[in-house]
């Protein structure tokens, strides 16, 4: 496995604290602090705020299909990972966290770290973070050590990869994330893998309840029956008879 080179703690301070950028600290890690520093994120921190967590089951119910799309594809990965010290976390396009599993010993620091469900991690609200980066910028990103803006995060490695509607619109995120000693590259190949596998499995629920409203749309009675002749489907007209 190839390890990720980790950024000088230096080049993150010297930004933080005089705005000074580290010409080998990637375009758009630098881009991101910058935006940061118009936040004015506190860069001493990077945990989340309790003051934007609100009760997870309300946006589970905004993003159901989301999730249910998601949930077994995250179980798949899982059994690959488990023990490998990592966690998998599932947002919305805002970056509130609507599922979240893992090791229990990277689900501890998680909780430390406020980094739970229905905790907001946008990149406005606690700084550079694969994330809430991510969706700012529409596109796959791996944050590992100090490219992260909150110092609280350092010790962090993150993965994440936009999911989108069939219109290319984004519906959310997956993130891989564990310490940042054991960053890979092949974390941020399995983010990517897994968004497309949530896309395609949306596209299909997408196409099945299209399949319903025509099936139920029909003016004239349709009813589908098996080789046995047993009835397992009958439209709304076919039902009143």
């Amino acid at each position: 496995m190839n390890k990720c080179k980790e950024l000088d703690v230096k080049s993150w301070r010297d930004f933080v604290e005089y705005g000074k950028v580290d010409k080998t600290v990637k375009k758009n890690i630098v881009d991101s602090w910058v935006r940061c520093k118009k936040y004015n994120v506190d860069y001493m921190d990077g945990s989340g705020i309790n003051k934007y967590k609100i009760p997870v089951e309300i946006k589970i119910k905004e993003n159901i299909e989301l999730v249910s799309a998601a949930q077994s594809i995250m179980d798949s990965i899982y059994k690959t990972i488990s023990g490998s010290g990592f966690a998998l976390f599932l947002t919305d396009k805002e970056g509130y966290i609507l599922e979240v599993i893992g090791d229990d010993s990277i689900l501890n620091k998680a909780e430390e770290l406020r980094f739970t469900k229905g905790s907001l991690w946008s990149e406005k609200t606690v700084g550079t973070n694969a994330i809430g980066t991510c969706l700012y910028l529409n596109e796959p990103i791996q944050t590992i050590g100090a490219e992260h803006y909150g110092i609280k995060q350092h010790s962090w490695t993150c993965s994440s990869a936009p999911i989108h509607d069939n219109d290319g619109n984004i519906l959310g995120c997956i993130n891989m994330s564990g310490i940042y000693k054991d960053a890979h590259l092949h974390t941020l190949g399995i983010v990517i893998a897994a968004a497309k596998s949530i896309e395609k499995q949306l596209e299909l629920v997408m196409s099945y309840n299209l399949l319903n409203i025509t099936f139920d749309s029909i003016v004239e009675g349709m009813i589908v029956i098996d080789e046995k002749f047993n009835i397992k489907r009958a439209n709304n007209i076919a039902e009143v008879f």
